[in-house]
């Protein structure tokens, strides 16, 4: 569901005026919402994104640990 930006694993979804930015991590069956924004600061958003995927890949992993000895 949603657009595919860049890479496969990473998405937009447009609501109306807004977007939401979504990662899939098809290898930890986990999908992070990263954020939601508007059309003005799409690109910047994008940009950070991208330059935080190691981040969001580790928050991931860890969330999905944390809910696997819950």
């Amino acid at each position: 569901m949603g657009d595919q930006i860049r890479y496969k694993f990473f998405r937009e979804k447009r609501l109306r005026e807004k977007r939401i930015y979504y990662l899939v991590y098809e290898d930890l069956s986990a999908v992070l919402m990263v954020t939601i924004s508007g059309k003005k600061v799409q690109q910047d958003i994008i940009e950070d994104i991208i330059r935080l995927f190691p981040e969001y890949k580790e928050l991931t992993k860890k969330l999905v640990d944390r809910s696997h000895n819950i």
